[in-house]
């Protein structure tokens, strides 16, 4: 048994109910009893130095493992990182450490502690996390390069609004300088030109303001997804911004959006807007593909409360996700778009909101045709505001 002890990977301590070393296997003696003094037949408190303490180094955390299982009379597991010296270098390997009390006849007789080698694990995770990370970056920039394909789009129409205003602004000039030495043009007169350019002035401005919100939308979109902006952000600002990103692919696939909200409420939320706005806008990409295969029509954004959660969904009147699809939906990367999808988007919006905002994606059926796809946020990341407000967003 000793020799198979040995052999095993993971390092083994038995200590006695005093603390006393009774055995140990070799790759415990390799990492940490040939480091620390550890023999047989010796306390294990013996083996700590006053520096181990204050660096609460692995024998150090040991030894506390062992006195709170001592008092819980239960098993007590921790992780510990031991940094390894192999004489040309070192390596930081990482163990999760049981320490088990030894019960003979219901009396307490001593201490296992098996320190269970975790490292190829945490490098694996590590991995899975930093492909994670690059795939929800390839979709962020896909989705920005689809929405700045539409920015020109976006910003012609108001860049061509106060053209037109400026231009009319200076007919008015014009006809003020040319009116100066007119005595048929009175006082009146002035008053009705100076309210026509502020009239003028003021479709300016609400073009500047509609040209700003687009621009600080894009802008917030811009930024990594690794980077978190932990504000807090309503639901209308939400669907107002991401109705702002998606107005040209809306308007060149001949739909239309309309919100449904429950008594028109509004709700705080908690994270970082931009995380939420990508996965809104997956969600909005994906029903107008689906709406255009019927030949357009309305596709709604819904906001609800229930007891535990937000729900926001979009919901739209296309030909549906079939059982094969949605089996496998949000678990990996499938796709009903056939060779104009990937599948990545939902995938990558599921671990955003079970990363950023600790949520969950669902999907079910719409009774009148087509699917409903939605973010469920847990009630301890949202709260309602006290202004109740209802809004129609159109084509």
């Amino acid at each position: 048994m000793q020799r198979v002890l040995d052999w095993i990977s993971d390092c083994y301590l038995v200590l006695s109910e005093s603390g006393v070393v009774i055995s140990y296997n070799k790759p415990f003696e390799k990492i940490l009893a040939s480091g620390y003094g550890i023999t047989e037949s010796r306390y294990l408190s013996d083996c700590v130095k006053k520096e181990d303490v204050y660096k609460k180094t692995a024998i150090y955390n040991l030894l506390t493992a062992v006195s709170s299982c001592q008092e819980s009379g239960s098993t007590i597991t921790y992780e510990q990182a031991i940094t390894i010296d192999f004489g040309e270098g070192t390596r930081k390997n990482y163990y999760v450490v049981d320490v088990t009390p030894l019960y003979i006849r219901e009396i307490l007789s001593g201490f296992v502690a098996i320190f269970k080698d975790v490292t190829q694990l945490k490098k694996s995770m590590q991995q899975l996390q930093d492909s994670q990370a690059r795939m929800m970056e390839q979709e962020r920039l896909a989705s920005l390069g689809q929405m700045i394909g539409g920015l020109a789009h976006n910003l012609k129409t108001p860049i061509m609004s106060i053209s037109g205003c400026i231009s009319a602004v200076e007919n008015l000039v014009e006809e003020c300088r040319d009116s100066l030495e007119d005595p048929d043009v009175t006082a009146d007169d002035y008053r009705e030109i100076y309210g026509e350019m502020e009239e003028w002035f003021e479709k300016v401005r609400e073009s500047s303001s509609y040209m700003s919100d687009i621009i600080t939308a894009i802008k917030g979109q811009a930024a990594s997804v690794s980077t978190s902006d932990e504000v807090t952000f309503t639901t209308e600002e939400l669907i107002k911004r991401s109705m702002l990103l998606m107005r040209h692919e809306l308007m060149s696939s001949g739909c239309s959006v309309a919100t449904e909200i429950e008594d028109g409420r509004i709700y705080v939320i908690r994270g970082d807007i931009n995380n939420l706005v990508q996965v809104l806008n997956n969600l909005l990409s994906n029903a107008i593909y689906a709406q255009k295969q019927v030949g357009g029509g309305t596709i709604t954004i819904g906001v609800k409360k229930d007891e535990e959660v937000l729900k926001i969904f979009v919901r739209d009147t296309g030909p549906g996700i079939s059982a094969r699809v949605r089996e496998r939906l949000f678990k990996e990367m499938v796709t009903s778009k056939g060779i104009y999808g990937t599948g990545l988007g939902l995938y990558i919006s599921d671990a955003v909101v079970r990363g950023k905002f600790g949520g969950t994606m669902w999907t079910e059926d719409n009774p009148a045709g087509g699917a409903v796809v939605g973010v469920s946020i847990p009630q301890s990341e949202v709260q309602e505001e006290n202004i109740t407000k209802g809004e129609t967003v159109g084509k």
